[in-house]
């Protein structure tokens, strides 16, 4: 059983958390600590790719946007430029070969992301861990490239492909069902731990070669002799052979009434009962592990079944040993862990997932776990605005359920949003839903003039019916500014709410909360049904 402060739950972008740059020491990896890394990073394999490959608004505009966070010119871009400027980085090679290939385009703005957060997680295995990396097949080529530059091509292993589904009614009229994805597994070096898996015969493997019954039960025979293996042949019961067996084992055998002779003179052949079957040998396609369904399920379109990581984590790791996720999102691979008695640690950039995660996975009720980078405080919450403006806007957006960060913040002009269900009176019980935009400030001048005028603005160009200021502290003029902007009433409802307001990090650790209808959960669109923690 792990001790308390050996499994973790961290805010925060991995690369800064396993780096230690984000002045928290608390929450440093150790080099050579992890025995096993699985990770699933955001990479939407349900979007459509043309527009990872464009580049420029003409194209942009002929194609459908395959994600608003890659997109060349933001942070994966600065990746690409770090890694072809270090000539000694494991993955300058391969990135930049792939930037020849590929040039300036969403994908290659991934590729660099990746590649600075693999080379870091690298240092942090112990000689003999592995990893696991889940993919989508657009990208998983590339992937390995870059895998093959950081971890060496001699330590691939295997590429797994897991069927997801199994798009028995798949409507693609242009190329095949896509139903499947791709698990890169390399070893840090030839120490790598490995445990092998047995699958259970199917009933028809069973039917048809253990079809043989005694009192022991259903066997199959297979032959004693070993004709090409190198075994000297001698005389047992008659018949010389190369047996496969020494002569004490075939005698032990033959009193143990193991043995059978199809005809007088012939060869022996043993018994293998199938309670004493392991089964067959895990292979590189996996077809037998299906989807988070039902009471797995968590809503989140991503979530992989517990299954798979149970699996993952059996072959490569040993109970008591470490496992990191540097992308935990809904906690699959923790809760797995927990189940299977190793140590783990958890990261997401999530403020909101990490809270989620700590409330509704029942694998971690009863576990001892510590939650490292959410601010409990003013103190603190001051100190992540310093350290790290993006996390801080990540965590105050996570402080109102309902509302998600927008990673496009940069070409919109807006931090988060949320979605909210307005009854329409027309007697048939539609719904539409309806929109609140926010913008987090964390500045001690408070929201300035023009910051107001902004967020009326965009809230007004894009339908969006309320908007809200998230700042650190009180801002008393932005909050008379606010109540001079008006209401807006749900159509056939007394209700109101207004237009505008601020909510800060002081309301939110004083137990405030902010006067808004009851939001969508933003990954399933469904009314929110779990409770968050409180911080």
């Amino acid at each position: 059983m792990a001790k308390a402060g050996e499994n973790k739950l961290i805010f925060g972008d991995c690369l800064d958390v396993m780096l230690g740059a984000d002045d928290r020491g608390r929450l440093y990896i150790p080099d050579g600590s992890v025995d096993l890394v699985y990770l699933d990073p955001p990479f939407n394999s349900k979007a459509n790719y043309n527009m990872i490959f464009g580049k420029g608004r003409d194209k942009q505009a002929q194609m459908t946007a395959f994600t608003d966070t890659w997109q060349w010119g933001g942070q994966g871009t600065q990746d690409v430029a770090e890694i072809e400027g270090a000539v000694g980085h494991p993955a300058h090679r391969a990135i930049k070969g792939i930037y020849y290939t590929l040039g300036e385009c969403g994908l290659m703005a991934y590729l660099g992301y990746m590649a600075k957060r693999l080379a870091v997680v690298h240092s942090k295995m112990k000689d003999t861990a592995s990893i696991y990396l889940h993919c989508d097949p657009t990208a998983s080529h590339y992937l390995k490239v870059v895998m093959d530059g950081i971890f060496d091509a001699q330590s691939f292993r295997n590429e797994i492909s897991w069927k997801r589904r199994s798009d028995i009614h798949n409507l693609a009229k242009k190329h095949m069902g896509k139903a499947h994805d791709i698990i890169l597994y390399y070893g840090k070096s030839d120490k790598a731990t490995y445990r092998r898996q047995f699958l259970d015969y199917s009933e028809e493997y069973i039917s048809t070669h253990y079809k043989h019954k005694d009192k022991k039960g259903y066997y199959r025979i297979l032959p004693c002799t070993n004709e090409s293996g190198g075994n000297k042949p001698y005389e047992f019961e008659g018949v010389t052979r190369s047996w496969r067996f020494e002569p004490k084992r075939m005698k032990q055998m033959l009193k143990e009434n193991l043995l059978v002779q199809l005809s007088t003179g012939g060869p022996f052949y043993y018994k293998k009962y199938i309670k004493d079957a392991k089964g067959v040998p895990l292979q590189d396609i996996w077809l037998d592990i299906a989807p988070a369904r039902g009471n797995e399920s968590l809503g989140y379109p991503t979530q992989k079944p517990l299954a798979l990581l149970e699996r993952i984590i059996q072959a490569s790791s040993n109970p008591g040993e470490l496992v990191l996720d540097p992308f935990c999102g809904c906690g699959t691979t923790i809760a797995a862990a927990e189940n299977l008695g190793r140590r783990w640690i958890g990261i997401d950039i999530s403020a909101a997932t990490i809270r989620i995660v700590a409330a509704s996975r029942p694998e971690l009720q009863m576990a001892k776990y510590d939650i490292f980078g959410i601010p409990k405080g003013m103190e603190e919450a001051r100190k992540l605005a310093q350290l790290n403006r993006l996390q801080y806007e990540h965590w105050a957006i996570s402080t109102i359920p309902g509302l998600a960060p927008n990673d496009r913040r940069n070409q919109e002009g807006f931090d988060g949003i949320g979605s909210f269900n307005e009854p329409i009176p027309d007697g048939r019980g539609k719904v539409t839903k309806q929109t609140v935009t926010a913008e987090v400030k964390s500045s001690k001048g408070g929201v300035t003039a023009a910051q107001r005028s902004h967020l009326k603005n965009h809230t007004g160009s894009n339908n969006s019916q309320l908007g809200i200021f998230l700042t650190l502290d009180r801002d008393p003029a932005t909050e008379k500014w606010c109540n001079q902007q008006g209401h807006y009433q749900l159509p056939g409802s007394a209700t109101k709410y207004p237009r505008f307001q601020v909510f800060s990090a002081e309301q939110y650790f004083a137990g405030d909360h902010p006067n808004l209808p009851p939001l969508l959960d933003p990954m399933t669109g469904k009314p929110l049904q779990i409770p968050l923690p409180a911080p």
